[in-house]
């Protein structure tokens, strides 16, 4: 049996347990709210960030999205260029959801950027990857194999 100490850590991060949606929904919110009232952005970006991954989960893709927006304003205020890479990444996912390919393909080019960057090799090659699946998803299968063979010079 699980507690509720189990599904959420320290600062919030959601331990994703895709049979309880609703409990960790609750437990992200009332992480929010206690990052909220010490007035914690870094907490808060967090846990904004870890709602609208348990909404887009959950299938509330526009919620979903205004979560991850909150998250990427106070992650911008920041300069967090490393979790805004995440939550670009994580937009860009929601909008593929929502059938909007070419919204997640500029959202996955913006994560690109800052990986680059910062040269976190492993995260620009999950951008490549993004990237060749968005392709995919468009039917753009010169651009999809430009983004597979970067992922091939990378290891």
């Amino acid at each position: 049996m699980t507690t509720k100490e189990d599904k959420s850590d320290s600062k919030g991060r959601i331990i994703r347990d895709k049979s309880n949606l609703d409990e960790d929904l609750s437990l992200a919110k009332s992480s929010l709210k206690k990052s909220e009232e010490l007035n914690d952005l870094n907490s808060m970006a967090i846990d904004y960030n870890n709602i609208g991954q348990i909404l887009k989960e959950k299938g509330d893709l526009d919620e979903a999205l205004d979560y991850a927006k909150k998250a990427l304003e106070i992650q911008t205020e920041l300069d967090d260029k490393v979790r805004m890479a995440i939550t670009y990444n994580n937009i860009g996912q929601i909008y593929q959801d929502k059938g909007d390919l070419d919204e997640a393909l500029d959202y996955a080019k913006l994560a690109l950027t800052i990986d680059e960057e910062s040269k976190d090799m492993f995260q620009v090659a999950l951008d490549y990857f993004n990237l060749a699946s968005i392709c995919n998803l468009k039917q753009n299968k010169e651009e999809e194999l430009v983004y597979l063979k970067k992922i091939r010079v990378i290891r």
